[in-house]
């Protein structure tokens, strides 16, 4: 029967391993391994690794966003690199959709408010017929657009590769060279974009000024893709009503950032994908692609070097 061998970096836990051996593979030491799957470190120890396994072929990262390894990938094609994007999706979607409902509903400002508020704005989404212009085609923007469905909603995606399907309900598919008519009056956008040279900075004040008046943010793909400066001037002008941001920059967010204090804005630490659920969806994936790469099967999750994720 075939098998694979794969060498396991930064777990505390046995699970990734356990997975590994569950996709039928055999742990090996690194010198040996045909196979990493990296479960955190800096650049610099997954550079280190990589040349101690002369015979690897393939990386497994357990990250849904690679922008921290670039670099290092750029410097190995031989190998095949695959990462956690898709795998998350899911509750990634439900979080962004969370914060939608509780920023139009004015939950932030109630909880902040401290007493009886009548005159906090509440939006309902559902039968609103509004734009919601989503940044992404991948996993995460499919379900977000599969949750949005029965409100009635329209939602516009954007994304980079417009000949690719997007299967998920949509009524427009935008490229990038389309982002300023894609934001034109929509009262909600939402960011699931990775972190690239092409991304970083381009949601900015132009951008959000395009949003129809009132409109809300919503950031949970990564942090420089929005610039926070610009956000907190269009929310102090009131020409945005609040932003749900997952991610910021820096992460972690200090605790005297005037996001924090400011009305509308209402902040999670990066837990759109809580550890337990991460952890089991990371096992089913590494056991997955450890088994096809043992069989010769397309794996998951692969990284495009070119693109940045």
């Amino acid at each position: 029967m075939p098998s694979a061998l794969v060498a396991v970096f930064g777990e505390s836990d046995g699970i990734l391993t356990r997975a590994v051996e569950l996709g039928g593979g055999t742990i090996s030491p690194v010198e040996g391994a045909t196979a990493l799957v990296w479960a955190g470190g800096s650049p610099v120890d997954l550079e280190a690794a990589i040349e101690q396994a002369a015979s690897a072929r393939w990386v497994q990262l357990t990250s849904a966003g690679v922008d921290d390894y670039l670099d290092v990938i750029a410097r190995h094609t031989q190998l095949s690199w695959t990462c956690a994007k898709g795998v998350y999706a899911d509750s990634v979607a439900e979080h962004a959709l969370a914060m939608i409902l509780a920023l139009r509903r004015g939950f932030s400002e109630h909880a902040r408010r401290g007493h009886w508020a009548s005159d906090i704005l509440v939006e309902p989404l559902l039968g609103s017929s509004e734009v919601v212009t989503i940044l992404g085609g991948g996993g995460i923007a499919g379900r977000l657009a599969d949750l949005l469905a029965p409100f009635g909603v329209r939602v516009r995606i954007v994304r980079r590769q417009q000949n690719h399907s997007f299967e998920a309900p949509h009524e427009r598919l935008f490229g990038v060279d389309d982002l300023d008519i894609a934001l034109d009056g929509a009262r909600v956008l939402v960011s699931t974009l990775p972190l690239t040279e092409q991304t970083r900075g381009l949601l900015d004040r132009n951008a959000f000024a395009r949003l129809a008046p009132g409109a809300i943010v919503i950031n949970v793909g990564r942090g420089p893709v929005l610039v926070q400066e610009h956000l907190l001037d269009l929310l102090e002008s009131g020409h945005l009503r609040g932003a749900g941001l997952d991610v910021t920059d820096p992460e972690p967010l200090p605790a005297n950032h005037p996001l924090w204090s400011r009305p509308g804005c209402l902040i999670t630490s990066h837990t759109s994908n809580p550890t337990a659920w991460r952890t089991s969806q990371l096992a089913a994936l590494v056991q997955d692609n450890v088994a096809n790469y043992a069989h010769g099967r397309p794996l998951r999750g692969m990284v495009d070097a070119s693109a940045g994720y």
